[in-house]
């Protein structure tokens, strides 16, 4: 369904950003209670999988990311590197076709080559790379996120449902709705910066493929930061949007919470939570980015893990739907961040920290239109 291709575009869930590292002059400091009783509720973070709900598949997607990018493709699984053996990881593999990604053909044909050279390189994570390489129709003017193409940059993974709700918080028990939550990734070829910037370019969103936006907005009051107990820093905003809904339908919208904050293996999270309102059930889901980097600490790009979910109220989603929302919005977020990136030698670094936070308010265009 078209009226639901830019829902996902709400994960909007960094403040604007430059290369500026100083401390942002937008956020308001507040108490860690303040924090989570007025911005950010701890308790409507989408949970963790079970095992009983994602079954064979793996409960820490991340986790399953980052053992792929940091294990020698060139080794069979338990064989032993002999003494002339000369590794490669995933960011060399990145690194060697990336510039073929203009090309969906070519880098296929190199990509096939490159199967057959590398035993530790898997049947399923060589059709995962395919979708995250090639990603060319992406960039095409005519691109739209209805169509599912093998050449958008975006991988779909298995769902999970939340139906496991009996150790979960009492919001999650109640919500209502649908259970689905979907999972995707994709590559981006920007730092952390990039992407934050495009996120919360307010005014961009009007124009992006899929949208439908009558307001997009990030009241200044609501950028706050805090400190929790264990001294993590955490930072928080409302993103607010208005969306048009085609005939018989109205509209849709809300204040959307967004947190930023470390994981304890210091990869970035973003996450976001609507509280249940007249247009929704419930709304949830959460970006993690892992940095891709050669053995040298080369940076390549960043690889966005999502899991989301949502169920509006009165409205019919299919799987179809869920999945076109999810390439408007990771679609339309890394052609911003690649076109705003400018690669530099002093990259700061892509992992430990939260990126420079913002000094100055989104346009004052990106509040309506």
């Amino acid at each position: 369904m078209m009226m639901l291709s830019g829902l996902l575009l709400l994960l909007a869930t960094q403040g604007s950003v430059d290369h500026n590292t100083s401390p942002s002059t937008l956020h308001r400091e507040v108490s860690w209670k303040e924090f989570c009783e007025l911005h950010f509720d701890p308790d409507w973070s989408l949970p963790i999988p079970t095992q009983k709900e994602v079954g064979n598949l793996p409960i820490d997607l991340v986790a399953w990311f980052q053992e792929f990018a940091t294990r020698d493709l060139n080794l069979s699984p338990g064989q032993k590197p002999g003494p002339k053996h000369e590794p490669t990881y995933l960011a060399d593999l990145i690194l060697e076709l990336a510039p073929f990604r203009t090309d969906t053909k070519l880098l296929l044909k190199r990509l096939d080559e490159r199967e057959k050279q590398l035993p530790g390189l898997s049947k399923s994570e060589r059709r995962n790379l395919d979708e995250l390489l090639c990603d060319a129709g992406l960039f095409h003017r005519k691109w739209a996120p209805q169509n599912n193409m093998h050449d958008d940059g975006i991988l779909h993974l298995a769902n999970w449902q939340l139906t496991d709700n009996k150790d979960r918080s009492e919001l999650w028990r109640k919500r209502g709705g649908e259970d689905t939550v979907l999972r995707a990734a994709t590559l981006v070829f920007a730092d952390l910066e990039s992407w934050s910037a495009a996120e919360d370019d307010c005014s961009s969103y009007f124009d992006q493929p899929g949208n439908r936006f009558e307001v997009v907005e990030i009241p200044a009051e609501s950028r706050v930061r805090a400190t929790a107990p264990n001294g993590d820093r955490y930072r928080a905003q409302i993103f607010r949007i208005l969306s048009d809904l085609p005939f018989p339908f109205s509209n849709y919208g809300g204040d959307n919470r967004v947190r930023m904050s470390l994981r304890p293996d210091g990869l970035l999270m973003n996450e976001i939570y609507l509280k249940k309102n007249k247009d929704f059930h419930w709304l949830a889901g959460r970006d993690v980015f892992i940095p891709i980097e050669t053995k040298t600490g080369q940076f390549i790009c960043l690889l966005v893990v999502q899991e989301f979910g949502f169920d509006l109220d009165g409205v019919p989603e299919s799987e179809s739907s869920r999945k076109e929302a999810i390439r408007a919005a990771l679609g339309n977020k890394k052609r911003g961040a690649e076109a705003l990136f400018r690669p530099q030698v002093d990259l700061p670094t892509q992992r430990g920290r939260l990126p420079a936070a913002p000094k100055t308010e989104p346009s004052a265009t990106g509040a309506n239109r």
